[in-house]
């Protein structure tokens, strides 16, 4: 019911003059009353998958090359980075061995936990759907914005043109997140849930 169905509903009681004298203050009452529900609805739908979404931990999942297993790292934190893996080979060299993990749960990340490999996710209903990576140039410049260190102008125009690198959990090819592969592999693991939701997890 809105508000112009209300104010029938008290004319037709004959409480038009009741309507014209408060309508400020019903009108207040209704919107907060629609206000607290929608307030109860999403604390029960939602709650729980903020957190694990990482609205509030302020860490994300990283994915350790050497080791095959999940490393929770900051929010903040660009890959390739060393969590303690050791340096892996990439296409441009050695660089950290951890870059971040896009871990998704058809199961609201129940049972998701630092430490797992890929195997250890699907016995939890999630996977390690890809990989993201920012060329070892830009993860530099970007490092540097961060804390504040100058940056020169080339290192301003690599980050004009930087793109994140998307591989399989595999770590072999890197695609730019432009390419059509890129989006493919990206809508394949995002659809694996069938009428679930697939949910993003962090630690």
């Amino acid at each position: 019911m809105d508000l112009r169905d209300l104010r029938h509903v008290l004319e037709d009681l004959n409480l038009s003059r009741l309507w014209e004298d408060h309508s400020a203050k019903i009108t207040l009452g209704a919107s907060v009353v629609v206000v607290l529900v929608l307030a109860l609805v999403l604390l029960r739908c939602g709650g729980s998958g903020d957190r694990r979404e990482g609205a509030a931990s302020g860490q994300q999942y990283f994915y350790d090359l050497n080791t095959r297993k999940l490393v929770a790292g900051p929010a903040n934190l660009y890959g390739p980075a060393d969590l303690g893996g050791g340096d892996f080979t990439y296409p441009e060299g050695r660089f950290g061995s951890a870059v971040k993990a896009v871990v998704i749960s058809c199961n609201d990340c129940v049972g998701v936990e630092p430490g797992m490999t890929a195997e250890g996710l699907r016995a939890v209903d999630a996977k390690l759907g890809y990989l993201m990576r920012y060329s070892p140039g830009a993860r530099e410049v970007y490092m540097k914005l961060q804390t504040g260190d100058p940056v020169t102008a080339d290192q301003e125009a690599l980050l004009s043109e930087a793109e994140q690198l998307y591989s399989t959990p595999e770590g072999k090819t890197w695609l730019p997140e432009s390419s059509g592969p890129a989006s493919q592999m990206m809508s394949r693991a995002w659809n694996g849930c069938g009428e679930r939701r697939s949910r993003l997890c962090a630690p």
